[in-house]
């Protein structure tokens, strides 16, 4: 998956990286390194390929080799990546480089542990709106490398009447049929929290239904 460069370069702003005094002032400018990419604990691996992007943003000198792919289940003490490059640039950018793979590999070993405890059945593992604003779409990403599924990405990808619109909205018929006039097509889901919600849903032409906060 490729990341969009202007989340880098704000994580990269956000943390002064191309201002970092320590390393400007007691690095020399020509000094070249190798740094090795360890894991600390079992897990998914996740953001890989972002940790390459963030540091040939700081400087394009850089390089990165890989030794293990998102998705891929690692175990602590395992070398993952190689980089090379700059001193000044691989201090600089360590830590942000580590806040996205750290963050997104949580996201998919989190993911991974819920799937397993569903393996051999139909059920299936689907994320939420819930999400770090601006990281939406790595955290999307991070569960699908965890094997779970995207539920909608934003607001405009699918209906869903929430508790809080079923308290505006009188005539359930009237206001599914209205949408699927608005958008042919578009799938509508629905909460309910009771079995009587349920009823009234299926009736009303619900394409999905979201059970909310029942019991089992």
């Amino acid at each position: 998956m490729k990341i969009d460069n202007k989340i880098i370069l704000q994580a990269l702003e956000e943390d002064k990286a191309f201002h970092d005094i320590t390393t400007q002032t007691l690095i020399p400018a020509d000094g070249e390194m190798e740094a090795e990419l360890v894991i600390k604990q079992d897990g998914v691996l996740c953001g890989i390929e972002f940790v390459r992007d963030v540091f040939c943003t700081l400087n394009r000198k850089c390089s990165l080799v890989p030794y293990a792919k998102d998705g891929e289940r690692v175990k602590a003490g395992q070398i993952v990546a190689r980089i090379n490059g700059p001193a000044r640039t691989l201090l600089s950018a360590e830590r942000t480089a580590l806040n996205f793979i750290q963050h997104l590999s949580g996201i998919a070993t989190v993911t991974s542990l819920f799937v397993e405890k569903i393996r051999g059945t139909k059920a299936k593992i689907y994320d939420t709106r819930k999400t770090t604003p601006g990281l939406r779409v790595l955290e999307k990403y991070a569960v699908r490398c965890g094997g779970g599924q995207n539920h909608r990405m934003h607001l405009q990808e699918m209906a869903m009447l929430k508790d809080n619109h079923l308290r505006v909205v009188n005539d359930l018929k009237t206001a599914i049929a209205a949408l699927k006039k608005k958008k042919p097509g578009i799938q509508v889901e629905l909460e309910c929290q009771t079995l009587d919600d349920l009823r009234r849903a299926l009736d009303a032409g619900a394409d999905i239904i979201m059970l909310d906060n029942m019991t089992i």
